[in-house]
């Protein structure tokens, strides 16, 4: 049985229908019955509660041969860090009350830092979490900048004719889809070998930077007059915080991209070929073409 938390989500449901279209015994965790009625049409089987449950989260996990963990986002509260905090000790102890060996944990570029890192600080902390369990073999995959972030500038497209962020355009930073994660956590969970613990960078296939995503993007809808514009930190956490997002939130954020423009996040993103995946910016502008036009 094949344990996937974060079922519903842009990478766990990639992973949950690799497995059953590879019939995979799969059990699927979430809050939401109907949201995950879909994987079980499919033949899944479904366990509907909260990660912060322990004692559910530790009948979730009991007889799995390996688990795909993520640590849930939560845009709205008040305190991320105390909200990783909460999750991850969650999901720690379930795994170890359950008696779980093998584990792929979904973490992140920049997860070797241990300040200044916004919100990939908790996913360094669960990191650690998860290698403080004795004879837990786990492998942490540290994705880097997802090209599904691109998405949320559709609107700003649309309206404005930029894209924009605080992340400097001429800074050169990996991305990946998340369908190449999607890929290789689902050979990981098949084939559960791995030993130990161990760290794998998802650095898609090549470096890039913002102002030639847009170019990419701008020629693959026919706009070439797409502009990138690079927007002064507190400027762009106080729109975060007027869409919806919480000051904690927003501040993690903004200072996750000041430590991306300065250097040291991506320190440890060394580029080979197990940490070079296949989807292009080519490929996936293609892919998401009519979410930007007019």
């Amino acid at each position: 049985m094949l344990v996937i938390t974060g079922a519903t989500g842009n990478i766990g449901s990639k992973i949950t229908w690799n497995l059953l279209n590879q019939g995979q015994k799969v059990r699927v965790v979430g809050r939401n019955a109907r949201r995950l009625q879909q994987f079980v049409d499919k033949g899944a089987e479904a366990m509907v509660g909260d990660l912060a449950d322990t004692q559910f989260l530790t009948r979730a996990f009991t007889g799995a041969t390996a688990v795909f963990c993520i640590l849930p986002p939560d845009i709205t509260t008040p305190n991320v860090r105390e909200h990783q905090k909460k999750m991850g000790e969650s999901i720690a102890t379930a795994i170890k009350n359950a008696g779980v060996n093998q584990v792929v944990n979904l973490s992140s570029v920049g997860a070797h830092l241990t300040e200044n890192a916004g919100i990939v600080e908790g996913l360094h902390d669960q990191e650690q979490r998860l290698n403080a369990i004795t004879g837990l073999n786990v492998v942490h995959l540290r994705a880097a900048y997802f090209m599904e972030n691109i998405l949320s500038a559709a609107d700003m497209v649309k309206t404005q004719n930029i894209i924009g962020s605080p992340l400097n355009g001429a800074l050169r930073f990996p991305t990946v889809a998340t369908k190449d994660i999607a890929d290789i956590a689902t050979d990981y969970l098949i084939n559960p070998t791995f030993r130990g613990h161990t760290v794998r960078h998802l650095l898609g296939p090549r470096d890039i930077n913002y102002n030639e995503i847009v170019k990419v993007l701008g020629d693959v809808i026919g706009n070439r007059d797409l502009k990138y514009v690079q927007f002064p930190y507190e400027q762009a956490r106080g729109a975060m915080v007027e869409s919806g997002i919480s000051e904690s939130v927003a501040s993690a954020l903004t200072e996750m991209m000041k430590t991306m423009n300065e250097g040291p996040f991506l320190s440890e993103a060394h580029r080979t070929p197990e940490t070079t995946t296949p989807t292009s910016i080519e490929e996936f502008a293609r892919s998401v073409a009519d979410y930007f036009k007019r």
